[in-house]
């Protein structure tokens, strides 16, 4: 790390205060996800939830520790466009503080980033949570499951253009275990974890879950 991404990294996500990754007054306004939630992705209670209607069967369900506004925002913009790797700290507290560990047995799989990204950035943010997470619940870590076989990027794209760029995007090898979850950063439409849930289920996956740091909600 060169000493100028350690200076950053000294400083808070959100307002750029000296200190901490997140200081005192941005960590009060986490937008938390939680109860009541949709049982199946976490987002708002709806009927029917427009969220879930988008999401492959082969997905079980999602969690997600915070919304994608406010100081969870600046986080993730710091993580993805700053290469701020100890965001990922960050995340793994926040998942820990309101999503429960999976079902013992349950193996964690990376969603895999654009490989040109990963390098500007110094460090793949979901396997490096995947990691932190892994040790913290005491699960098995499966890195290498799931790879990417397009490098187009998702960003940026709507619902449809998301969905049909994810199919050809992500290619699975090896046997998938009984029990994945899933580790991303960020949830948008769900159409990443879609595929890739609908590839861990065709490798020989019976369930297939998912934990993502933030996620996009939808206003009514």
């Amino acid at each position: 790390m060169d000493l100028l991404r350690l200076v950053a990294d000294q400083r808070c996500v959100a307002c750029d205060a000296p200190g901490r990754l997140l200081c005192g007054s941005c960590r009060a306004l986490m937008p938390w996800l939680g109860a009541p939630g949709c049982p199946r992705c976490g987002g708002p209670v709806r009927d029917p939830c427009p969220t879930c209607a988008g999401l492959a069967p082969e997905l079980a369900r999602v969690g997600a520790a915070v919304r994608l506004a406010g100081p969870a925002a600046a986080a993730v913009r710091a993580w993805k466009d700053e290469a701020r790797a100890p965001v990922a700290r960050l995340a793994e507290r926040c998942i820990a503080a309101r999503i429960s560990p999976p079902p013992s047995g349950a193996v964690l799989v990376p969603v895999p980033p654009a490989a040109e990204r990963a390098a500007w950035r110094g460090v793949d943010g979901p396997a490096d949570l995947a990691g932190r997470l892994a040790r913290r619940w005491g699960r098995a870590l499966a890195p290498a499951l799931l790879a990417r076989a397009d490098e187009a990027p998702q960003r940026g794209l709507g619902a449809a253009a998301r969905r049909r760029n994810a199919v050809r995007a992500y290619r699975a090898s090896g046997r998938a275990p009984a029990r994945c979850v899933l580790i991303d950063d960020v949830m948008t439409t769900g159409a990443t974890l879609s595929v890739c849930a609908r590839l861990l289920h065709a490798h020989g996956a019976r369930e297939v879950r998912a934990v993502t740091f933030a996620r996009v909600v939808t206003e009514p």
